[in-house]
């Protein structure tokens, strides 16, 4: 291995010997978009792609990633991104033909196939054939089971309308996202004025959603055909550690001077948006737990008063519930008016509380049984809580003081009987209007 003072760096050397350069299995992630077959010269001395017979670029593309391998973490995946394209008569099968060969013999793993839908493409075009505006990203694992996936990060919060109603089926980091990533490739000008004229410069957030989802900060990440050096550059403003190899030395240069630069300047503006987003990320999350929290003991009193004829649930003043915002459990303080129904009130809540569409919330939930004069040891009494009626749970009603509960559940019950959820949660999120 060269000296490791150098090593994160773009390098000029023949990514068919990548395993002489890199001796040991220290790369995290492999990102490459490789050498399209016979389409573009790219002007550089045994270089791939360019006037081979297909059959001997399919060889040689194999060779490399199979030598990429050697020096892959255990825990490591690659990502190509490459397009099928039409020869003559015939479309080939490219992205399907690798894939097929480098999962041979337990090479790779296949674990997913993204379409990335770029908008923007070379207007190549051929009687037979409309305009292509996506390419295939292959997602390799060195290990079928055990390698690193961070889903989370690439979370979505735009939920349906009905997430608040029902919040037990939304995950509260967001939707997963699709296979589909829209994401235009940048503008010639957008590069520094053209000086950017790689084939195809791969886009800052294409990168940065593989970096999120295999990579951590500090991670090594390795670009056997680094071109421009888009996925250097991305990873290095990412806090990564980025490898590049590539045979035209024009390249390098571009890279330095360009590109890099280029990238920094573009991560300033998008680390902004980050913070904006994880913020909605965060207030959902939040939002979510506090929700189901909520919602639990009213769907719970609805399967105790159909299995009891109301009977139990007659016996019950109000439900205090403390939650937490960042974890999935909440203590559930009964209130009864008579406690000598505190043992069979209590085995029904604790029999049922797993039951059906309650396992959904995935909640510990822990009950005690209480009345309104011995509540008040457990609790603070200048503590505020917020009161939910009515089975709603995604706005609250009022805000009184644990002091003030017994004259407060007086008067609200004076003409209408009802349990009563207080809780230190305070949600207030009118549901959509239908």
């Amino acid at each position: 291995m060269k000296n490791k003072k150098n090593l994160f760096d773009y390098h000029i050397h023949n990514s068919k010997d990548v395993d002489k350069f890199i001796k040991k299995p220290l790369v995290d992630v492999i990102i490459t978009s490789p050498p399209y077959w016979n389409l573009k010269n790219y002007d550089a001395l045994g270089q791939i792609g360019y006037g081979q017979k297909y059959d001997d670029y399919i060889r040689d593309m194999v060779g490399i990633f199979k030598n990429c391998r050697n020096i892959l973490k255990p825990t490591g995946s690659m990502w190509v991104i490459v397009d099928s394209f039409k020869k003559g008569n015939n479309i080939k099968l490219l992205p399907f033909e690798l894939a097929s060969k480098l999962q041979e013999n337990g090479l790779f793993y296949l674990q997913d196939i993204i379409i990335w839908q770029k908008d923007k493409t070379l207007p190549w075009s051929a009687k037979g054939k409309l305009r292509n505006i996506f390419e295939y990203i292959l997602f390799f694992t060195k290990d079928k089971a055990n390698f690193t996936y961070r889903v989370d990060n690439l979370r979505e919060i735009e939920l349906k309308k009905w997430w608040l109603k029902y919040p037990e089926r939304y995950n509260p980091n967001g939707k997963i996202p699709s296979r589909v990533w829209n994401i235009p490739i940048p503008v010639q000008g957008s590069w520094g004025k053209s000086l950017i004229r790689h084939f195809c410069p791969l886009p800052p957030l294409l990168i940065e959603k593989i970096l999120h989802l295999t990579t951590d900060a500090r991670d090594v990440v390795l670009d056997p055909f680094a071109g421009s050096g888009t996925v250097l550059a991305q990873s290095s403003v990412m806090k990564r550690k980025a490898i590049g190899f590539d045979i035209n030395k024009s390249y390098k240069k571009m890279y330095h001077d360009v590109t890099l630069p280029f990238f920094k300047q573009v991560w300033t503006h998008r680390q902004k948006e980050l913070l904006q987003i994880n913020g909605k990320k965060k207030t959902l999350k939040e939002t979510i737990i506090k929700l189901r929290q909520l919602k639990f003991p009213v769907l719970l009193m609805r399967k105790i008063r159909a299995a009891t004829n109301s009977m139990l649930v007659k016996e019950i003043e109000a439900i205090i519930v403390i939650g937490h915002t960042k974890k999935m459990h909440a203590k559930y303080y009964i209130i009864l008016r008579n406690l000598n129904k505190r043992k069979q009130v209590l085995n029904k809540f604790n029999e049922l509380k797993n039951a059906g569409k309650l396992k959904k919330f995935g909640l510990k939930s822990f009950f005690f049984i209480e009345n309104i004069s011995s509540i008040k040891t457990k609790l603070k009494l200048s503590s505020h809580y917020y009161v939910y009626e009515n089975g709603v749970t995604n706005i609250f009603k009022d805000k009184i003081q644990l002091k003030e509960l017994k004259d407060y559940l007086a008067k609200v019950n004076k003409n209408k009987f009802q349990v009563y959820i207080l809780s230190n949660l305070r949600v207030n999120k009118k549901l959509p209007v239908i």
